[in-house]
């Protein structure tokens, strides 16, 4: 159950340091919120109590108004599936504070959410 804790927080971190602006600029003088609207969650092989897990996120679609994110759970080292915990899905959507209706993602953050942007392999 604390895994969609954790991915939050993975995501809340990600805007803070690579998209440069925090949930705290974005609720206030934004007045943008990115409420999760899907989560797809594959449990690989259980973490242990006191294990410490190292965190993937990548971007997979940026659409008008939304965002699709995979992140990744890994045992700490490991760089391969073996130590692969957990992978899941998640879809935000960016909406006004105030009525939560849908808004295009702003540029800026369009922008740098791009230079994450998991292309697909030539050939694939």
């Amino acid at each position: 159950p604390r895994y969609a804790e954790m991915i939050n927080d993975i995501v809340e971190h990600w805007f803070k340091n690579g998209l440069t602006c925090d949930f705290a600029t974005l609720h206030g003088p934004r007045e943008i919120a990115i409420p999760a609207v899907k989560l797809d969650v594959e449990f690989k092989q259980p973490a242990h109590l006191g294990e410490t897990l190292r965190a993937e996120l990548r971007v997979i679609r940026i659409g008008n108004s939304s965002m699709r994110m995979g992140v990744s759970l890994l045992g700490k080292g490991s760089s391969s599936d073996k130590g692969l915990k957990l992978v899941a899905q998640l879809t935000v959507v960016f909406v006004t504070m105030r009525d939560k209706q849908p808004v295009d993602i702003p540029p800026d953050l369009r922008r740098r959410a791009e230079l994450f942007l998991d292309e697909p392999a030539p050939g694939a």
